[in-house]
């Protein structure tokens, strides 16, 4: 459920993007991207704590790494 609810939350961002209506503040673009960040982190970090294997652990924690590095560029 987690991974589906990031996905579609990407999906309706990128829908959102290429329609131009993703906002035309910059502050608002940045809290938007900052959002969903935090809801990629929380899927990667739930697909982390369910997975046995050591290089999907590995993968994922350098996924949340990534989400966690994006929230600080944006300020957030």
């Amino acid at each position: 459920a987690e991974l589906e609810a990031c996905a579609a939350a990407a999906s309706r961002a990128l829908a959102e993007v290429e329609a131009g209506a993703w906002g035309a503040d910059l502050d608002e673009v940045k809290g938007r991207l900052a959002a969903l960040e935090v809801e990629l982190a929380r899927a990667h970090a739930h697909l982390l704590a369910q997975s046995a294997s050591p290089a999907l652990r590995e993968f994922f924690a350098a996924l949340a790494e990534q989400d966690e590095a994006h929230a600080r560029l944006l300020g957030r």
